[in-house]
């Protein structure tokens, strides 16, 4: 919001092409919950939102004609939830937000970029875990 207010202030006659507060809501959306596809493009899916991110996902987003190949004959930027591993009952679905590679990455890292990229802290078990780790490590002068 802020960088619109800088630009309106800069060019008061953009305040009238735009329904502003309306367009960084939607940006807002479209940052936090779409998905994005193969070919670059962002696609919003109904169910596939609710996911969480974790850094270690028990699920992953694959496009539909990716896995079925030519057999897939319904629209080509469907996109299927699927599972990584067997779930519990009631477990909570996860998706990671960043790319594979970006898991790879020590925490401090990744979760810097998920700052930057999706305005949030990461506080999932494998982030958790690291932080609890080296707070254990510290405490008994280990670390």
């Amino acid at each position: 919001q802020s960088s619109v207010d800088r630009l309106l202030a800069l060019e008061p006659a953009f305040a009238a092409t735009a329904d502003w507060p309306q367009l960084v809501r939607l940006h807002g959306i479209l940052n936090t919950n779409a998905v994005r596809l193969r070919d670059g493009a962002l696609a919003l899916y109904a169910k596939i939102c609710f996911a969480s991110h974790s850094c270690d996902p028990n699920c992953e987003v694959v496009e539909a004609a990716e896995l079925y190949g030519t057999a897939w004959l319904g629209d080509p930027r469907t996109a299927l939830l699927r599972a990584k591993r067997p779930l519990r009952a009631g477990e909570e679905l996860t998706i990671s937000y960043v790319p594979a590679m970006v898991l790879q990455a020590p925490r401090q890292n990744r979760r810097a970029l998920l700052r930057t990229l999706r305005s949030f802290s990461c506080r999932c078990l494998m982030c958790w875990r690291s932080t609890c780790t080296r707070r254990s490590k510290r405490r008994a002068g280990l670390a």
